[in-house]
C-alpha cells in the first residue's frame, strides 16, 4: 500500500504472512512506533488499525502517519506501509 492511498478512518492489516510489532527504542523503554514483520501464523496478523491521519508538526515520533492501536495513537514505521492492504 503506498501513503498516498490513506484515508482518514481507513481500517488496515498487514498481508498475509506479515503481523504488527512494536517497534522499540534503542535508547529509551517505550514504544516508538509499529511496525510489520514477517510472522506466519501469527496471533497479530489479522488485527486491523484505523488511520488516522499524520502526526501533529510538534510530535517527535519516528512515522508520519498516525493509526489507532488499542486505544492509543501510534506512528508507523514508513517501510512498513508496503506490506500493509486495505481492508474492504
Amino acid at each position: 500500500m503506498k501513503v498516498s492511498q490513506l484515508k482518514k478512518g481507513m481500517l488496515v492489516r498487514p498481508k498475509s504472512g506479515f503481523a504488527w510489532r512494536h517497534q522499540k527504542s534503542a535508547y529509551l523503554e517505550k514504544v516508538m512506533c509499529l511496525t510489520v514483520m514477517p510472522i506466519p501464523d501469527s496471533e497479530f496478523e489479522d488485527v486491523v488499525v484505523m488511520y488516522v491521519g499524520e502526526r501533529d508538526v510538534e510530535d517527535m515520533s519516528y512515522g508520519k502517519q498516525i493509526v489507532l492501536w488499542e486505544g492509543k495513537k501510534l506512528s508507523v514505521n514508513p517501510t512498513a506501509w508496503r506490506s500493509v492492504i486495505p481492508v474492504k
